[in-house]
C-alpha cells in the first residue's frame, strides 16, 4: 500500500468552511422583535408606508412582542 497525501483542495475547503462557520455561530446582540424589525425591515415603495419599518404604526403589537 502507498500512503496517500492529503488533498490540498480539501484542506482549502475546510479552512473556508471553518471561516464561514465561525461567522455564523457568533452570537448576536439580544434585542426585542420590534427593535429588530425597525433595524432590519424595509417596506417597498408600493406599500402604504414605504421605507423603514415603524413598529409604532401598530402599537398594540409592541407591548406583546417582547413577551414572545
Amino acid at each position: 500500500m502507498t500512503s496517500s497525501k492529503p488533498w490540498p483542495t480539501a484542506s482549502r475547503n475546510a479552512a473556508r468552511l471553518y471561516e464561514r462557520t465561525s461567522t455564523l455561530i457568533r452570537p448576536t446582540t439580544r434585542t426585542t422583535p420590534d427593535v429588530w424589525g425597525a433595524e432590519n425591515r424595509v417596506y417597498p415603495p408600493s406599500s402604504g408606508y414605504p421605507g423603514r419599518r415603524n413598529p409604532y404604526l401598530t402599537p398594540y403589537d409592541v407591548g406583546f412582542e417582547p413577551k414572545t
